[in-house]
């Protein structure tokens, strides 16, 4: 079967009541793949299947709550919802956040699709457009563009 990848962009910047508070950016992705929302959120959430997808090491405590680290720990965060094969989130901060950026946070969301799985991806509560610019680039450099090449070329038992 072959496997593919199509991607749906947008950048929101919300500007909050409350003009005191700083503005608020947002990443909003879509992606399908030719798998299962089960064999998907496996390759999210699982650091042995990460590892193959990703490169280097990653964690993730599957309980809300739980720690979460991924390329290395260049980005560390905690669970936030964990409802296998449909939700998964985590709040998000890269080495490379300013110590006075909040974390920002991650958000999953799976939907079956015929024989594949929409992921609706919503990265909120970044600190500034650059940020945001460079993370849209690096969702699709670094983590779906990846599990995209992964199956491709490798097995669906590899997967489960």
């Amino acid at each position: 079967m072959k496997y593919y990848l199509t991607f749906a962009f947008g950048i929101s910047i919300f500007k909050p009541l409350n003009f005191m508070d700083m503005t608020s950016f947002s990443i909003q992705m879509k992606f399908r793949v030719n798998a299962s929302p089960e064999e998907v959120f496996t390759l999210l959430a699982d650091p042995e299947k990460i590892a193959l997808w990703g490169g280097g090491k990653s964690v993730l405590e599957p309980k809300v709550g739980g720690q979460f680290e991924m390329f290395d720990g260049w980005v560390k965060g905690t669970v936030i919802d964990y409802v296998p094969g449909k939700a998964l989130s985590y709040t998000w901060r890269p080495d490379d956040f300013h110590e006075e950026w909040a974390d920002s946070e991650v958000h999953y969301k799976l939907r079956g699709v015929g024989e594949g799985t929409e992921i609706s991806l919503e990265h909120v509560k970044l600190p500034n457009l650059k940020e945001t610019k460079d993370h849209e680039t690096g969702w699709e450099d670094y983590v779906f563009g990846p599990i995209n090449e992964f199956l491709l070329h490798h097995e669906r038992r590899v997967i489960s």
